[in-house]
């Protein structure tokens, strides 16, 4: 056990603090579904808000270097800045695109799990789960707030154990 070095043997307040906030952060998440939602769907419109902007920005830079028009880029840009601008006009409507993204994405993945199943070791038990995940995409795709509950209580669970993880570290 000499091979990690010696423990340290005073206690970390700001680990115990972060912690807490944590903990206290995931337990507000459970108890309040809705406004955890909404919390990530304007932490995605504020990244995508910037994205655009800064891809936006470097379009012109851009231009100068390649020695042509990137519409592309410009196009992406302005996209992000309008997705940004309709998160924030409607968090309501957003939670309903949260729910739809991930319906998508467990479908997409679980198609390419199945493809991919047949070089697995256990090709059985991957296209079983890759056709389960299509089902719970599909089912998401009809009511997308399971999507979005789904998320809050992933989201909710990191946050106990990363909150119980820094408690232990303050010790």
């Amino acid at each position: 056990m000499d091979d990690f070095g010696p423990a340290r043997k005073r206690f970390k307040l700001p680990s115990f603090v972060l912690g807490l906030a944590f903990l206290f952060v995931g337990v507000a998440a459970v108890m309040k579904p809705g406004r955890a939602v909404m919390g990530i769907m304007w932490i995605i419109a504020v990244v995508m808000l910037f994205k655009g902007i800064f891809s936006f920005l470097g379009y012109f830079e851009l231009r100068k270097v390649v020695g042509q028009t990137t519409w592309f880029v410009m196009l992406s840009a302005l996209l992000d800045i309008v997705l940004a601008i309709l998160l924030f006009a409607n968090l309501n409507a957003s939670m309903m695109f949260l729910g739809y993204m991930l319906a998508f994405w467990f479908i997409f993945d679980s198609f390419n799990a199945i493809q991919l199943s047949g070089i697995s070791r256990f090709s059985s038990f991957s296209t079983l789960l890759g056709v389960l995940g299509i089902i719970a995409g599909v089912i998401m795709l009809f009511n997308p707030l399971i999507g979005s509950t789904f998320i809050v209580y992933l989201l909710a669970f990191y946050l106990f154990l990363f909150g119980i993880i820094l408690i232990v570290r303050a010790f």
